[in-house]
């Protein structure tokens, strides 16, 4: 037997995938038959590469003017979003998916836009609870709404899902107004929306 070190570290920061993931993969595979026709097709073929060579922590794609456009995003060493994934993800990519495309398909993969969001909620507080621990109640369930772990790209966000949210929260009689910024400069990233 041998043993080896990784002298690097891994690239890409996708885990383990949940049961819910392994599900989608599993009928998009089925339907691909080993090999790639559509967008769909590359996406979950990408999401099959095996972690050793950099799997991306979410991948997206489209058509646009005949080519196939993968986006992917990574997480640095630290566990946040990257806005650039490095060159050896992205290269394996095109190399893993080569062997999968017919001829004619042209792929390009690049890297996709972070978009930062922050949101200014206005909230009916109940007299009789304390507002201060309704404030942040309703931050704590918005952080875990917005958990990156739990969306995928692409995804829309949608205001009544989150007053909804916001209105279980014990305390909340109403949610009266939700603004929605889109951050950008300093520790964000540079995509405006």
């Amino acid at each position: 037997s041998t043993k080896g070190t990784n002298i690097i570290p891994a690239l890409g920061g996708r885990g383990l995938p949940s049961v819910q993931e392994v599900r989608y993969a599993a009928s998009s595979n089925f339907a691909a038959q080993e090999r790639c026709v559509t967008v769909e097709d590359y996406v979950s073929r990408v999401k099959q590469l095996p972690g050793k060579f950099g799997a991306p922590f979410r991948v997206n794609g489209r058509v646009n003017d005949n080519k196939i456009q993968l986006f992917v995003l990574s997480k640095d060493e630290n566990g946040k979003i990257a806005t650039l994934s490095s060159s050896l993800v992205k290269n394996n990519i095109a190399s893993y998916i080569a062997k999968y495309r017919p001829i004619n398909d042209y792929i390009e993969v690049n890297d996709a836009k972070v978009i930062n969001l922050s949101f200014e909620v206005d909230l009916l507080v109940d007299k009789s609870f304390n507002s201060n621990e309704v404030q942040v109640n309703s931050l704590q369930q918005l952080k875990d709404y917005f958990n990156i772990e739990k969306w995928d790209m692409g995804q829309p966000v949608y205001i009544s899902q989150l007053t909804d949210i916001l209105r279980e929260v014990p305390g909340v009689i109403n949610v009266s107004k939700i603004k929605c910024f889109n951050m950008d400069g300093g520790n964000y990233s540079s995509t405006l929306t």
